[in-house]
């Protein structure tokens, strides 16, 4: 399972590396070495150090390393002093939400020690970590892994329990070479950035909850997807291993006559739950989930977005059951409201239908209940619908 998300700061807490940018500037200046500001991006994710030995390297300097250190960081305290550090929009809300899950946090930055706490202090989220790495602790930089494997290893989690969120190509390649799971964030203050070795790239954090990066996970691993958790149920993807207890599901009758196509056999369900894997789930991204019992796991049911054709235009509905020894209990009303929430919110469906036949009073009374209005016939069934 996700045990533990791991942040790098520059970039991805702060927007830090425009004045990062300016300060090395302003620090080759005072040797008479003028830089761009992209000169100074292609460094982004790995140490300071390093940027100015290439640098020394580059522009055959007499200077000594520890001389533009100690301008670097005069200009840096200056910019610091006079403009500060913004936090990246909505990471705050994001850091607090992981930290209250219970979920572990670290910061592994290529910053000293003293700028990760000050800085993390600075825009109030210090006490959401659990710990601090700073890339003067290891022996190689990033694109090299040693920050995240060391990051790991404190928490005491595997790189592989883990997701990692970067802005830099370095960062990333350094989390993919630890073995763990990354998000890239496409800041467009770090430059061009090659992110396409990340599992997923976002352009902001506004959607970014701890549910989304248990999906990064899950489908790192090769996992079924947890989709939602409410109080007292899970909705999460089918996978092969859940086909015996899906078999003896649909063996009810109620269940049964409801199904266009029942299994026969558990083989058979096992072949069509493989088949609905491979060209619903991983195809459109939605389908009919399982709804599990938060308190022991239990299959009870399915609920989610399906794709039909509706006067030949494709249109997405509303699907659900629930084992007769759970009904009349809420479980269909709170999968299903969760399920009409995502459709608007992660999916960004404008309207979602339901197909329900006239002799079935709870379900017609279910979705009325969901704000779903009458909008006609659509064969032998009632058709409803509720936009966005």
């Amino acid at each position: 399972m996700l045990k533990a998300v791991i942040f790098d700061m520059d970039g991805v807490l702060i927007d830090s590396e425009p004045l990062h940018a300016r300060a090395a500037v302003m620090a080759l200046a005072r040797f008479q070495i003028s830089i761009s500001m992209e000169y100074c991006y292609r460094f982004i994710g790995t140490t300071t150090r390093h940027m100015y030995e290439t640098t020394i390297e580059d522009y055959h300097l007499q200077a000594s390393l520890e001389d533009l250190l100690a301008a670097d960081k005069e200009c840096k305290d200056y910019l610091i002093r006079t403009e500060g550090y913004p936090a990246i929009p909505h990471v705050c809300r994001l850091v607090r939400e992981i930290h209250d899950t219970g979920l572990l946090t670290a910061v592994a930055s290529s910053s000293t020690m003293e700028e990760i706490r000050t800085n993390t202090a600075a825009i109030g989220i210090s006490d959401c970590f659990d710990l601090f790495v700073s890339g003067t602790q290891v022996p190689n930089p990033k694109p090299a892994p040693d920050i995240f494997l060391k990051a790991a290893a404190d928490l005491g989690v595997l790189p592989e329990e883990t997701v990692i969120i970067e802005d830099s190509s370095f960062g990333i390649r350094a989390g993919k070479t630890a073995g763990a799971a990354c998000v890239g964030f496409a800041n467009p203050n770090s430059g061009r950035q090659d992110l396409s070795m990340a599992d997923l790239v976002v352009e902001g954090f506004e959607e970014v909850d701890v549910t989304l990066l248990t999906q990064v996970w899950e489908r790192f691993r090769d996992l079924p997807l947890t989709v939602a958790v409410t109080p007292r149920i899970i909705l999460r993807e089918l996978c092969a291993e859940d086909a015996p207890d899906l078999f003896r599901l649909n063996s009810d009758p109620s269940i049964r006559a409801a199904l266009t196509n029942p299994a026969s056999s558990l083989s058979e369900e096992r072949d069509i739950l493989e088949a609905y894997i491979r060209n619903i789930y991983r195809f459109y991204g939605y389908g009919l989930w399982g709804v599990f019992r938060k308190e022991d796991a239990a299959l009870i049911g399915r609920c989610g977005l399906s794709p039909f054709r509706l006067n030949d235009s494709a249109a997405v509905e509303l699907g659900y059951y629930i084992s007769p020894q759970y009904r009349r209990q809420g479980f269909g009303y709170e999968a299903a409201s969760r399920t009409l929430l995502l459709a608007r919110e992660r999916y960004g469906l404008t309207a979602v239908y339901a197909r329900v036949s006239a002799d079935n009073v709870a379900s017609l009374h279910l979705i009325r209940r969901l704000g779903m209005q009458a909008a006609g016939t659509d064969g032998s069934k009632l058709l409803s619908r509720i936009e966005f």
